[in-house]
């Protein structure tokens, strides 16, 4: 009688585990942890969960621009209460963290030495990188990125020297952003790397290299870095350097507008209603508030931060055109 598929895949699973040294005790309580289908196509990923010290670890690159505190937050939590926690993506040899840099500080926060990881074959940094971008960039994602996350992620690859036409292919396929989209986040992209080479050029220059050694070092117009020495204006409008931020933040702003909106719209009927009481829709809209609150000190943050790099002292409020 011939054998089904899964029956033979359970065999050589037998066969192959009883590594007691680094194999997982708790794996077969553990619920199935699957890696998506883009980053198996650009990893050997290796057969079972296994225990590595924290220690040991090392982060070659950063996908996301900050960490989310909530969600490391989350993470500690489930430590503590040794509740399943999915295990981070590392190289089987050199340790690096492929994915799961969130979960990490969430195990350091809980006190924990060690860690459950997914063993990878070693890859160069391009593959790192891209896989890293599938693990976090589905918008399906507990956690998706924010354009200036994908921003960065890009960035990171245009200085390992990967090519256009691959940085593109591997963002749509990761986000399922439109092409045209992606195109004009390169240009974006390369503006911010030609304003860096370019300053590069200048440091070189201020060193008294040749300008025309300086230039062809760094791979930019000689034209260009003469006219950014003698401080004349680029042609091109600097502000596109931003449209990627301020994209970001204006469609998480459009978001919490309309989560407010709508929260507080069911929150005002449920009273109106007579479901809750006028202390439970008083208690909603203290929290809204406490939100706000948090936000704007964030962004005095940002003011503060500003006026010690510049040296300027701003009042935002004060500003006839707020979005100039």
């Amino acid at each position: 009688m011939r054998r089904s598929k899964m029956d033979k895949r359970r065999s050589q699973t037998k066969k192959k585990t009883g590594n007691a040294t680094t194999a997982n005790p708790r794996r077969n309580e553990m619920s199935d942890f699957q890696l998506a289908s883009e980053v198996r196509k650009l990893l050997t990923i290796r057969r079972g969960v296994h225990k590595v010290k924290l220690e040991d670890l090392t982060i070659p690159f950063y996908i996301r621009t900050n960490v989310d505190p909530d969600r490391a937050s989350f993470f500690r939590a489930r430590y503590e209460k040794g509740d399943y926690v999915a295990p981070i993506l590392v190289t089987e040899e050199t340790l690096q963290v492929g994915d799961g840099r969130t979960r990490i500080l969430g195990a350091q926060q809980a006190g924990k030495r060690d860690i459950d990881v997914i063993f990878c074959a070693e890859a160069n940094r391009e593959t790192l990188i891209a896989a890293a971008l599938m693990c976090n960039a589905p918008m399906n994602a507990s956690l998706p990125p924010t354009e200036g996350d994908i921003l960065h992620t890009m960035d990171l690859m245009v200085r390992e020297g990967v090519s256009q036409r691959n940085i593109k292919a591997y963002v749509v396929r990761a986000t399922g952003l439109a092409p045209a989209h992606v195109r004009k986040l390169l240009r974006t992209i390369e503006k911010r790397d030609e304003v860096r080479r370019i300053n590069l050029a200048r440091d070189d220059v201020a060193k008294e290299v040749p300008m025309a050694e300086a230039a062809k070092t760094h791979g930019v117009p000689l034209k260009k870095l003469k006219d950014a020495i003698a401080g004349k204006k680029s042609k091109g409008k600097p502000a596109t350097l931003l449209e990627g931020p301020k994209a970001a933040i204006t469609t998480t702003a459009t978001r919490a507008n309309r989560s407010f909106g709508q929260n507080f719209g069911t929150a005002t009927k449920h009273f109106e209603d007579k479901l809750i009481s006028e202390d439970e829709l008083e208690s909603i809209l203290r929290h809204e508030f406490s939100k706000v609150r948090a936000l704007g000190a964030l962004v005095n943050s940002h003011k503060d931060r500003f006026e010690k790099l510049t040296g300027k002292k701003i009042d935002i409020r004060k500003s006839k055109n707020l979005d100039k």
